[in-house]
């Protein structure tokens, strides 16, 4: 049982480290954007991906967003964000939500020229998905306060990845 707890907790640590401490603050980002992804798919008529490949995807980029996207620059805190700040916050996962993509389509293909599998509406409604989940947490540190230490909790962990992926700008 030791052994399974320890795998457990090693393959959460990016979400879910601070003795998990993380893991509400990580769940509402990443249910926002899977529940924005999926209400986008579905308006656009472009619904190709399962619950549980949105969550996965979701997961994976939490950790590569930051690391990927440091070069962007600083965030504001949710609780500090505006609308002009959330809509800037489009372009910062732009690399990892690229590359998160072809990995996961390496999974399913084997490896193969990225165009092949590359889609841009897919693209497109992972980035809109991905902002608007960073308005949902702006207004929620903003006007809930259950949910801003939870959602400090989280940010605090991305602003440490993006420190740990040496483009913190000084």
């Amino acid at each position: 049982m030791e052994t399974a707890t320890q795998i457990f907790w090693n393959s959460v640590h990016p979400v879910a480290d601070q003795g998990g401490s993380v893991i509400p603050g990580t769940g509402i980002k990443a249910g926002q954007e899977v529940i924005y992804s999926k209400v986008l798919r579905k308006m656009v008529g472009f619904d190709r991906k399962s619950w549980m490949e949105l969550v996965m995807f979701s997961l994976v980029t939490a950790v590569t967003d930051e690391g990927m996207g440091a070069w962007y620059g600083k965030h504001k805190s949710s609780k500090e964000a505006g609308f002009m700040d959330v809509l800037q916050e489009v372009v910062r996962p732009i690399l990892s939500v690229l590359s998160v993509n072809y990995i996961f389509n390496v999974s399913y293909q084997g490896f193969h020229n990225p165009m092949r599998s590359f889609s841009f509406m897919d693209f497109l409604i992972s980035l809109a998905a991905k902002d608007l989940s960073v308005g949902g947490n702006a207004i929620l540190a903003q006007n809930v306060k259950a949910a801003a230490d939870f959602i400090g909790r989280y940010e605090n962990a991305r602003d440490r990845a993006k420190i740990a992926s040496r483009f913190q700008r000084d």
